[in-house]
């Protein structure tokens, strides 16, 4: 779930791990909308949840948190906490990435650098661009306004453009493919 709310969302680890239930409105139209916390500079801004991410937002609340946590989540719980509950840690969350990507056998070799969580974020927005997304939509719902650029100040984009933008990316889940995992994996 905080991969695909980093890749899909476009989010930063702080701002996918503190995300609450409540956060999240899936009735906001034409998408649903999650409201995300830029840790740099403490603005919120809009997120549209694109199709592919509202799928697995909703078959996360409805079994696979309760699964994780022994309960079904209520508003105010993280979306994504650790098992005690708690916001997962930056340094905790790219453990635990190496250790999937060493399980899928993705590990990068030794000589080059170790991919980190803040690369699915880029890849998503790499992925949105190359989609034919609207780059100046595209930054606002992955940066958000910048606070010292007068045309932010003094605009706010639409709804529906910024939902447009997002729909933009070609992303889906493979239904029924069974990923194996690298040999020696548990």
């Amino acid at each position: 779930m905080l991969y695909a709310l980093k890749l899909i969302a476009l989010l930063r680890h702080t701002e996918a791990a503190t995300l609450r239930f409540e956060h999240w409105d899936p009735e906001a139209s034409p998408l649903g909308s999650l409201v995300a916390v830029d840790p740099k500079n403490g603005v919120t801004r809009q997120v549209p949840v694109h199709p592919t991410l509202a799928g697995i937002l909703g078959e996360w609340r409805l079994g696979g948190w309760a699964a994780m946590m022994g309960r079904s989540p209520t508003p105010g719980d993280l979306i994504v906490p650790s098992r005690q509950g708690n916001v997962r840690a930056p340094a905790g969350a790219q453990v635990q990435l190496l250790e999937d990507l060493a399980k899928l056998g993705l590990r990068i070799e030794a000589s080059t650098r170790n991919r980190r969580g803040h690369d699915l974020r880029r890849t998503g927005i790499t992925l949105a661009r190359n989609d034919g997304a609207n780059d100046a939509w595209l930054r606002y719902i992955s940066h958000g306004p910048r606070p010292n650029e007068m045309l932010d100040l003094y605009s706010t984009p639409p709804w529906p453009s910024l939902c447009e933008t997002m729909g933009k990316l070609r992303i889906q889940r493979r239904q029924g493919q069974v990923i194996a995992l690298a040999s020696g994996a548990q």
